[in-house]
């Protein structure tokens, strides 16, 4: 059972780090090189 609850909390952290650097890409790189797109035509 401890090395379950381990586990859980291990992807819990992996699991909200892989979100915030998913938030980090679109935000920083994939929305401004959109936008820019956009704005030249």
């Amino acid at each position: 059972m401890k090395g379950n609850v381990v586990d859980l909390a291990v992807a819990v952290v992996i699991g909200a780090a892989f979100g915030k650097i998913v938030t980090s890409l679109l935000d920083d790189i994939i929305t401004p090189a959109l936008l820019s797109q956009r704005w030249m035509q």
